[in-house]
């Protein structure tokens, strides 16, 4: 069964084959997925990550920023680091990601047409401490 980490990690590996393509450099992808989302794992993960000292690194954070230590220090050592699939709180910081609020107000709206506009549903919130969840999730909250 296939995986959202799968899907990850084989877009940035065509990504990377792409750019090594065009750029004529080679650009490699060392993809380090915890076995579960928490923010001690991810503190980890990066805290790895660093010390081979790459010449960068992409995250998905799994909270916000000022829980993840190891990106401090990241961007203190001059590594530049990226976030995707996540809004950035912070001046500097480059983010790519989505209007995650769009986002959850579009499912809401396409859950309600095809249960005819009555009915009960279940909003399913993911990692609780992830800003991309939870912007999407209360998008669909009633007000």
């Amino acid at each position: 069964m296939r995986t959202l980490a799968d899907e990850v990690h084989e877009g940035a590996n065509a990504q990377a084959s792409l750019l090594s393509e065009q750029l004529g450099i080679d650009v490699v992808v060392d993809y380090i997925a915890p076995s579960c989302a928490g923010v001690d794992e991810q503190n980890s993960a990066l805290a790895s990550a660093a010390a081979t000292q790459p010449d960068g690194i992409a995250v998905d954070p799994v909270a916000a920023l000022d829980q993840l230590s190891s990106i401090r220090e990241i961007r203190q050592r001059g590594v530049p680091i990226i976030l995707f699939d996540s809004p950035s709180p912070e001046p500097g910081m480059t983010s790519v990601g989505n209007d995650f609020a769009e986002q959850g107000t579009i499912a809401a709206e396409r859950l309600v047409g095809l249960i005819g506009g009555r009915g009960k549903v279940a909003v399913m919130r993911g990692f609780p401490s992830a800003p991309n969840h939870r912007e999407r999730y209360e998008a669909q909250l009633p007000c």
